[in-house]
């Protein structure tokens, strides 16, 4: 594991592989969850955004996090979305569902408690009437993107943390300055806040964040981990691994999450490249392009050791 602490780290977001027939294909899970393991992760989010979670019905985002459960063996800890439903009733009895799977935590995304303009009065009402539902049930907040991107406040973040009920955070403002503000309002509670967007990791590291959870850990996890472990380390690598992070982003980024299997293809997984989110082409210069940031990778790791 990354760190002492088994909340902070690199914590992957997994992707889904998915058959021809577009069911969930669960050798080729079993490959992708050793790519994970074999970096120096702390732990995995399974059934996310990059899941595709919102494209499962319920059956498979609860056959897809207990065969991750059972696969992993507590090799690592394991997170797991679990609030999903039209009711709080629903999301409730999912949350209890996901617990029993075994989950380190179950996470709630934070859009999923009030409608996209609801009060901030609204939100805390429905997330107290959650926690009084859930006993001591460990829960996590996730500002999911989709189907709206709700952040939370300072205020709001400072509340959460205040209950004692939640643990991690995965942070998507995409604004340092927030970021900072967020962890230094959950200063002294459980709540451990991660940054998802590698373009200012080290410098949320700096500032007190708990580790990386987002898309780039589905190209280069060891990278991150290394950051993660060396940030404060007197190193002109540190610098240098920031540059490649900014410098990579954009190729992250195009046409993902889509990208993110043809890369992990390209790396000898046997998996389909099929996605329910998204569907695209990828030209001889794209091919080439993951191929280039594949090269690049292995020569980081080779200077990183």
């Amino acid at each position: 594991m990354a760190t002492k602490n088994k909340n902070e780290g690199v914590w992957p977001v997994m992707l889904t592989p998915f058959t021809k027939g577009n069911s969930i294909d669960w050798s080729g899970l079993d490959q992708l969850i050793d790519w994970y393991l074999a970096a120096d992760i702390t732990g995995l989010f399974a059934v996310c955004g990059s899941s595709e979670m919102l494209d499962l019905n319920v059956d498979e985002r609860i056959s897809l996090a207990d065969y991750t459960l059972q696969s992993v063996s507590n090799k690592v800890p394991v997170i797991v979305s679990g609030v999903f439903g039209d009711s709080l009733d629903e999301q409730i009895e999912l949350i209890k569902i996901m617990d029993g799977l075994g989950a380190e935590a179950v996470i709630c995304l934070v859009n999923q408690f009030a409608k996209e303009n609801d009060p901030s009065n609204s939100w805390k009402m429905n997330v107290e009437y959650v926690l009084k539902q859930t006993d001591n049930i460990k829960l996590g907040l996730y500002e999911c993107p989709l189907p709206f991107h709700r952040l939370l406040s300072i205020e709001e973040t400072k509340w959460a943390a205040e209950t004692g009920r939640f643990v991690w955070m995965k942070e998507t403002s995409e604004n340092p300055k927030i970021f900072s503000q967020k962890v230094h309002a959950a200063q002294n509670s459980l709540l451990k806040i991660l940054n998802a967007d590698a373009r200012f990791l080290l410098e949320s590291l700096n500032d007190g964040g708990a580790g990386y959870c987002g898309i780039a850990t589905n190209f280069y996890p060891n990278l991150l981990s290394w950051m993660c472990l060396h940030y404060n380390d007197q190193n002109n690598y540190v610098n240098a691994l920031q540059d490649f992070f900014n410098n990579n982003q954009p190729i992250i980024d195009h046409k993902y999450l889509q990208n993110g299997k043809v890369f992990l293809q390209i790396s000898g997984l046997d998996i389909l490249t099929d996605c329910r989110v998204n569907s695209f082409d990828f030209s001889d210069l794209e091919y080439n392009d993951l191929n280039h940031l594949r090269e690049n990778i292995k020569q980081m790791e080779l200077a990183l050791n």
